[in-house]
């Protein structure tokens, strides 16, 4: 039973640490604390420790706004994708939906 607890990954547990979840998301530790404060993302404390259940987590990347491309946005000469070279860097303009 031990061994199984050491082989989870921390997506797999109740709750994470703001550490986990920065290295988790890639969201930056002070866009997370604002994401609390202002009541979007929840957190639990135990102790001295601010936790953010991976059920809120969830929740909160699903709620967050999705980026869609313009309707307006024409793409470039080239291939059928609008990019020059499949791992070219250019990109249309998006916009939040």
């Amino acid at each position: 039973m031990e061994q199984l607890a050491q082989n989870r990954g921390p997506l797999e547990r109740f709750a994470l640490t703001i550490t986990q979840v920065v290295e988790t998301t890639g969201v930056c530790r002070s866009s997370l604390y604002e994401e609390i404060r202002y009541g979007h993302l929840r957190a639990i404390k135990v102790g001295r420790s601010t936790r953010i259940r991976v059920i809120d987590l969830h929740a909160w990347l699903a709620s967050r706004p999705r980026i869609a491309a313009k309707p307006d946005a024409k793409p470039d000469k080239g291939t059928a994708s609008g990019l020059s070279h499949p791992t070219s860097s250019r990109f249309t303009r998006f916009t939040l939906r």
